[in-house]
């Protein structure tokens, strides 16, 4: 029990000072709250938001890394393809776009289940 003395003032820094008989230490309320969804989070009671914005932020990072691939690997045979992307008609190109949103969406429906 000494060590988890030790552990909270080591937290706080503060002791109550109206109970100095049995050494109690007391938090602010935002502590409190903060410690018991921590509890809560690492019991897996809560889901941990910041699990899903890492998550995010990796999949952004790796979108970004196969986007940029070609332009890195083949910067000549990049140019040759947009010159002909810009010479594809709307009509085309948004029939393209909504398959590759559909083909992908898929892709992460059947990647979680």
């Amino acid at each position: 029990m000494k060590s988890g003395i030790n552990c909270v003032k080591s937290l706080t820094g503060r002791r109550n000072p109206e109970s100095s008989i049995n050494q109690s230490f007391y938090f602010d309320k935002t502590f409190n709250k903060r410690l018991y969804i921590h509890l809560l989070i690492s019991k897996g009671l809560v889901p941990d938001w910041n699990v899903g914005m890492k998550f995010f932020l990796c999949v952004v990072g790796m979108v970004m890394i196969v986007e940029g691939l070609p332009y890195f690997a083949a910067p000549e045979k990049m140019k040759y393809w947009v010159q002909k992307v810009v010479a594809t008609p709307d009509s085309a190109l948004r029939r393209l776009g909504l398959v590759l949103m559909v083909l992908g969406l898929s892709l992460v429906y059947f990647g979680r289940a």
